[in-house]
């Protein structure tokens, strides 16, 4: 029950919260954290994975590949280019530094048909189905810089929902065209401020979002009728990333809506215990 009220309070917090966004988002940069080089405004992210990455799509005990059947991912994204806040894009030195792991889990939806076992993935593909993130999944920013690779957690995220309606195809590519929404739980201020230079874990929570992002699915055979779990290798185009920052106004009323949310369970125990 308490881990019910606790996802309730999130999601009606964070709904409420993308709901007043500021309408335009600057968020200020520290590639390194030192605070000795000017700090880089950016817009947006454009984001690019480090290599093709394999989604596990367990098909169940039944091998069938339906509706309802779950998959799980981790992606590394590289930040390779920001938007200004004029809207041009550059590519900052350090900015390339960052790192943005994604952790990711789900099911698949709107399946037609059972396709069964033994099909290649030419089949599914025919077939139109979307996909669900589930709640939970991490996000995570990382410094790569340090220690010659995937360096320190600068900030985390997690997953609030996100998925896609399902295929189009470009090109004759099978693609996949998804959305994330996330929660920062944690940013590091050496890393990054508001336009004014001002901490972001200040406003916490925030909401990140990633658009755009599609990945096409590669040829692969099921080859064994009893298989339940395949891993379908994935190339990903990338997407675009965004730092939402309310206003002051709105991080204040989050606050009394959570506020509210938790004096409504408090007298409703309390009736309970009367």
């Amino acid at each position: 029950m308490k881990l019910n009220t606790l996802a309730a309070t999130l999601v009606a917090a964070a709904g409420f919260l993308a709901s007043t966004m500021a309408s335009a988002t600057i968020v200020q940069i520290d590639p390194d954290g030192a605070g000795s080089d000017p700090a880089v405004a950016i817009r947006q992210f454009s984001l690019t994975p480090s290599q093709d990455y394999s989604i596990q799509l367990n098909l169940g005990a039944d091998g069938i590949f339906n509706s309802g059947d779950t998959f799980s991912e981790t992606i590394n994204y590289s930040v390779f280019s920001v938007k200004n806040p004029v809207g041009s894009t550059i590519v900052p030195a350090g900015i390339t530094n960052f790192t943005v792991q994604a952790t990711l889990s789900g099911f698949v939806t709107g399946v037609s048909g059972p396709i069964a076992a033994g099909a290649s993935i030419s089949n599914i593909l025919a077939d139109t189905f979307g996909i669900t993130f589930n709640p939970g999944g991490s996000v995570l920013f990382k410094n790569s810089s340090a220690n010659g690779g995937l360096g320190g957690v600068v900030a985390t995220a997690v997953v609030l929902d996100g998925g896609s309606t399902g295929f189009t195809f470009q090109n004759s590519t099978p693609t996949l065209q998804f959305g994330v929404d996330a929660l920062f739980t944690s940013i590091d201020d050496n890393y990054f401020r508001d336009s004014s230079g001002n901490p972001l874990s200040t406003y916490l929570p925030l909401l990140f979002g990633v658009a755009d992002a599609s990945a096409n699915l590669q040829s692969v055979a099921f080859t064994d009728p009893s298989l339940t779990q395949v891993a379908v290798t994935v190339s990903d185009n990338g997407g675009t990333a965004s730092i939402n920052i309310p206003e002051p106004t709105s991080v204040a009323l989050v606050g009394v809506a959570l506020l509210g949310l938790g004096l409504s369970g408090r007298r409703l125990k309390a009736k309970k215990s009367a």
